[in-house]
């Protein structure tokens, strides 16, 4: 999904939700306080820099798409959805793979 579509997915995931709900969703997110293992791993992965969200190709803008933090909570905000945590997924290499995460990062949000 593009940032406007992610937008507007998380609009309508929060107008579906019953009041207090919990929704889990999965995005690949990056920091820029990121360890330079994780960095490497993330440029590798996500070449194509748009400023605050990378691409994997620069034909691609729809899909395998890295949000930077600030900007998943900007739009989590603009949601009107909280953040109640994040599990890093086992992509960047520094988390371990184990029942609790999956490959991208889990992002749990209260309506």
């Amino acid at each position: 999904m593009s940032v406007t579509e992610i937008a507007n997915y998380l609009k309508e995931i929060k107008r579906v939700l019953k009041p207090d709900g919990i929704c889990l969703s999965t995005f690949f997110t990056y920091n820029s306080k990121e360890n330079k293992n994780s960095s490497e791993i993330i440029l590798k992965t996500f070449p194509v820099d748009m400023g605050n969200y990378k691409l994997m190709n620069k034909e691609v803008t729809c899909a395998n798409i890295a949000l930077s933090e600030e900007l998943l909570d900007k739009i989590m905000q603009e949601a009107n959805l909280t953040k109640i945590k994040s599990i890093e997924g086992y992509w960047k290499n520094n988390a371990t793979k184990n029942k609790y995460n999956d490959f991208q990062d889990t992002i749990i949000m209260k309506a």
